[in-house]
């Protein structure tokens, strides 16, 4: 009697319906509708039958996928799903109107995690079973092109395949644009700097908390002259150890232009900074783009929300520099001529 009792009052899972499937009342965006224009193959299959909340857009999103995505061949899931964790119980990913939802990654792992962890995303290149249908709808889809032939040389390998999904740091990048734009000086010819298309657009601005330099530093850094090789690599160095956590130079008093706001990297990280999200810009990876531009507001809110505890519990400990502004009273000022409740009785 007490067991069911307690299952009777446990509370009901958010965002899903009584099977377990996702509700989309509320999806309204570009991305979104092309996830309802997929074909429902099955009900969400939660992992030992435990429902979860999908109160989270991108918890719902992967639900999505998961009730209309492909199922991966018998042992090629992914490494999450095959170890057992995830909340689904079999690994699945979509494709739909010529894109790959989740930049490849399975829906399991862009439940709560938004898939960096998915070892589909690790790979050089997508499984088999997962292109085939992309380029059956999108010929022309820039993982398809990154795909080099086996015959192709290991130089043609690297050099020819800018959207792997395994990309190196920023900074390395540049490093090997740099190196390119000196052998083609050399040899009396011009190479295109290989730094990816969203770095190109922040010609002569550094990056906060990683000092990235963009294509203006690069081609003066091309153009030192090959007799000291080190000059180049110990820039690098520098750049790639920078910690905001060390720096005895405020963010707020750096000069120069900068990519945002500058800003403490100490508590708080900016997605412009992270190589998957280069990633997805260099591949066109709208979808990647679009569920990052998502998530910003609830990031919003967090750090309001900080502040308002953080302020809270300042000034009940008395240790606010300035003292909070007292709410001005919205009552009107009294009128001493009108009569008061004794007054009429």
């Amino acid at each position: 009697m007490t067991g069911t009792t307690s299952s009777s009052l446990a509370p009901k899972p958010v965002g899903v319906d009584e099977c377990g499937n996702p509700i989309t009342v509320d999806f309204r965006t570009h991305f979104e509708r092309r996830l309802l224009r997929a074909p429902i193959l099955q009900d969400v299959d939660w992992r030992g039958g435990k429902i979860k909340n999908c109160r989270e857009p991108i918890a719902k999103h992967a639900a999505v996928v998961q009730r209309t995505g492909m199922e991966a061949p018998a042992g090629q899931a992914c490494k999450n799903c095959r170890g057992g964790c995830g909340p689904f119980a079999s690994c699945r990913v979509l494709v739909i109107e010529g894109h790959v939802i989740f930049a490849g990654g399975c829906a399991s792992c862009n439940y709560n995690s938004s898939g960096k962890k998915c070892s589909f995303r690790k790979a050089p290149q997508l499984a088999n079973w997962i292109l085939a249908p992309l380029r059956k709808q999108n010929p022309n889809h820039p993982l398809l092109r990154a795909i080099v032939p086996p015959s192709a040389s290991s130089v043609s390998r690297v050099t020819t395949s800018p959207a792997t999904h395994a990309v190196a740091s920023p900074a390395a990048r540049l490093a090997a644009s740099s190196a390119s734009g000196t052998a083609a000086s050399l040899s009396g010819g011009a190479t295109k700097s290989s730094v990816t298309p969203f770095l190109e657009s922040l010609a002569g601005s550094t990056i906060p908390g990683s000092q990235v330099m963009t294509r203006a530093m690069g081609k003066r850094q091309a153009q030192a002259p090959l007799t000291d090789p080190r000059t180049l690599a110990r820039k690098v160095q520098k750049q790639s150890t920078y910690s905001s956590k060390t720096s005895s130079t405020p963010s707020s008093a750096r000069k120069g232009k900068s990519l945002g706001l500058a800003f403490p990297a100490r508590w708080y990280t900016t997605p412009l900074l992270e190589k998957d999200f280069l990633q997805a810009t260099n591949q066109n990876d709208f979808a990647a783009v679009r569920a990052v531009f998502r998530e910003l507001p609830d990031v919003i809110h967090r750090v309001e929300s900080d502040i308002k505890r953080i302020k809270h519990f300042l000034s009940k400990k008395g240790e606010m520099d300035t003292p909070e502004p007292k709410e001005e009273s919205t009552q009107s000022e009294e009128n001493p001529f009108a009569m008061s409740s004794s007054d009429e009785e």
